[in-house]
């Protein structure tokens, strides 16, 4: 590519593909931490030794992915932040004919909205447009009320399944909004010609590209936002949907090329992403595809220097169909601000009248960019994640297999794991379900140690993990695999335990990893009106049938219809296990956890004579490590209960109100004969 990835050496349009690799690298190098990833762009006039030897020296050392050598010297890409100044020098933009390739919906039709007063012609191309679609539904914006109506419609007749009956509202709904906005703009200063074609098929790109010459005489300019998602990681990937969206942006650069003159072109704007700057769990069709064209920018400048072309790379925006509000969330945690609809139209627009004419990769949105250049902010960004720890349960090697998953084969010994003498139910060992939750968290923890297990979420009690009273020990199978869903800088796992015989599955849950804490700033309690005036070991006593080392509530407020609160510490590693085990610690310390269900037992005995067993956790969130030597304040508020069935929540804060955990929904079933469990 030049030894510079096509941005200013470009021999030819094929030597741009290359950029493919450069993204999906990127996006690698954050699915598999654990593996390295080099992308290194060589100047072919240098003598062949010296190439062979700077790739040695890349190979040896950490430290950019992206880099270049021209003339033998090492070139390194950085992010420059500057402010955004709506003063600039703007060009005229009337009776420009402009291409613009998938412009119809979403962010692109808010961007041209923008730009409606400028007596341009836009000639938007889409997969489909039929304006007078389904009018009897034209009043309806809401999802819901449209498949009741939907519904209603079908009355008498054979009514189509659930799905079909969600995918004809899919398209109505996305029908309508292409309706409405082609409305908006025809109804403007600008010209507006919508024409249908299938911008993977270059046949279809020809055909438009030669109608509008014929029409117009001219093309002045084009802006290509059309793309598509299918978020997969790399390892899950289909190769059919892998190439529909790289396709779906690519294609539209080789039409460019071969039937439109780029010397003769004013404008050219394209949609691209940070995904494909920095790479993302899950996108590497969409990274790949978007790098791509910012070298094309790059080579259609070289060809035009007089051409204002840009290559946005847009971050997220914080617009209503972009994603929801929890997925916003995890953005700002990573310190990602997603872009407000009228300053992401505002950036197009200075886009669209020159105002970026010297730059042509302009990375769009507040977050850490610069971080993700340099070496020593790349550090940065791990650092949180404490390498010299190991983990109490997850002692030796896992199995990595061919399809992404890791297995674990753990043998449960009594001899061995002498909590298990502290946790019965009618004599016979159980694990906790904050045990089994801990040891699904260490497997994904150990197959991704450059992540931080951030989340268990949905944890189901399939069937507890009994070893029978005769039997000294049980084997046992902990799985996970990689889930096909993936949101900016975390991924999750989803992770099971299964019996090693007869594959009963005992447990379920989705693992989440992420690259530090979420931040619990804004949720810090001061517990100093609570009165803590029952001591635990009566409740050890009365109505619960832990033993010594899960007796870890100190003391007790008196319950109430909403809940319970209590003093709690956390459990020691080295009391767990017959073998000392030092410089371990725990990811959810499973005893400390424990004392929520504890609670609740107290709680639903004070109030309604009943036993809750756990049988489902909602989530389970860790803001920081914790340590055996702590002291926290738990927090029960009882959300339903209806005699049988029990849902909580518990919050554990340090003493000096941080919120360290929180535990979400969990649920409980009450039998009232589990009582002479505390009599046991």
């Amino acid at each position: 590519m030049g030894g510079d990835f096509a941005r200013t050496k470009v021999s030819s349009l094929h030597s741009i593909y290359g950029a493919y690799f450069l993204g999906l690298f990127k996006c690698l190098s954050i699915e598999h931490r654990h593996c390295k990833f080099k992308a290194v762009d060589l100047d072919a006039s240098i003598d062949s030794h010296f190439n062979a030897k700077n790739i040695m020296e890349e190979i040896k050392y950490e430290g950019r992915l992206e880099v270049g050598y021209i003339n033998n010297k090492r070139i390194v890409f950085n992010v420059k932040e500057v402010p955004f100044h709506l003063t600039y020098e703007k060009r005229t933009t009337e009776n420009l004919i402009i291409l613009v390739f998938g412009g119809a919906r979403g962010i692109t039709a808010e961007c041209l909205k923008h730009i409606q007063d400028t007596e341009c012609t836009l000639i938007i191309i889409g997969r489909s447009f039929e304006i007078d679609s389904r009018k009897e539904f034209a009043n309806y914006n809401n999802f819901e009320e449209l498949r009741k109506a939907l519904i209603d419609h079908y009355k008498g007749e054979k009514i189509p399944s659930p799905a079909e009956i969600n995918r004809e509202c899919s398209n109505i709904l996305r029908q309508k909004e292409i309706n409405d906005n082609i409305n908006i703009l025809t109804n403007s200063r600008v010209t507006i010609e919508y024409k249908t074609a299938d911008v993977t098929k270059l046949d279809d790109l020809e055909s438009i590209v030669k109608d509008t010459y014929s029409q117009y005489g001219r093309i002045d300019g084009i802006i290509h936002a059309a793309g598509i998602l299918k978020d997969k990681l790399f390892l899950d990937q289909n190769i059919d949907a892998f190439r529909q969206v790289y396709k779906t942006k690519v294609t539209v650069l080789e039409a460019i090329y071969r039937y439109i003159d780029i010397k003769n072109l004013s404008l050219l704007i394209f949609f691209s992403s940070v995904a494909g700057r920095f790479g993302n769990v899950g996108q590497s069709d969409y990274a790949s595809a978007n790098e791509t064209i910012s070298r094309f920018a790059c080579y259609a400048k070289h060809l035009n220097t007089n051409l204002c072309v840009n290559s946005i790379c847009w971050g997220p925006w914080d617009t209503t169909g972009m994603a929801n509000e929890s997925v916003k969330e995890r953005f700002r945690q990573q310190k990602i601000i997603p872009i407000p609809l009228h300053s992401g139209v505002l950036m197009f627009e200075k886009a669209f009248l020159g105002g970026y004419i010297n730059t042509v990769e302009v990375i769009a949105g507040k977050g850490p960019w610069v971080g993700y250049e340099t070496h020593d902010t790349e550090k940065c960004l791990t650092s949180t994640i404490d390498q010299s720890s190991r983990l109490p349960f997850i002692e030796s090697e896992i199995d990595y297999e061919p399809t992404g998953s890791v297995s674990y084969y753990f043998k449960i010994d009594k001899s061995n794991h002498i909590f298990l003498n502290d946790h019965k139910i009618d004599a016979n060992p159980v694990i906790p379900a904050t045990g089994a939750m801990e040891l699904m968290a260490e497997l994904v923890q150990k197959a991704w140690p450059d992540w931080i297990v951030t989340e268990v979420r949905s944890l189901r009690v399939l069937k507890g993990i009994v070893i029978e009273s005769e039997l000294m020990s049980k084997s046992i199978k902990v799985r996970a695999k990689p889930s096909t869903h993936a949101y900016a800088n975390e991924f999750s796992v989803s992770a099971s335990i299964v019996d090693n015989t007869t594959n009963q599955v005992y447990y379920s849950a989705t693992v989440i990893l992420g690259n530090s804490f979420p931040d619990s700033s804004n949720e810090n309690f001061n517990s100093e009106k609570l009165l803590f005036n029952v001591n635990a070991s009566d409740l050890y006593k009365n109505s619960l049938f832990h033993g010594p080392l899960f007796q870890l509530i100190e003391k007790t407020t008196e319950a109430t219809t909403s809940g319970i609160s209590s003093i709690v510490k956390g459990s020691t590693i080295q009391d767990w296990f017959s073998v000392i085990k030092q410089d371990q610690s725990w990811i959810f310390d499973p005893g400390l956890l424990d004392t929520g269900p504890q609670l609740a037992i107290v709680w639903a005995r004070k109030m309604h004579n009943t036993t809750p067993l756990p049988s489902q956790f909602d989530s389970v969130i860790r803001y920081r490590k914790t340590s055996s030597s702590e002291t926290f304040i738990s927090i029960l508020k009882i959300k339903d209960f209806d005699g049988i069935n029990m849902t909580y929540d518990v919050f554990y804060y340090a003493e000096n109100g941080e919120l360290v955990i929180k535990m979400n929904g969990l649920k409980g079933t009450c039998i009232a004969s589990l009582n002479r469990l505390s009599s046991q």
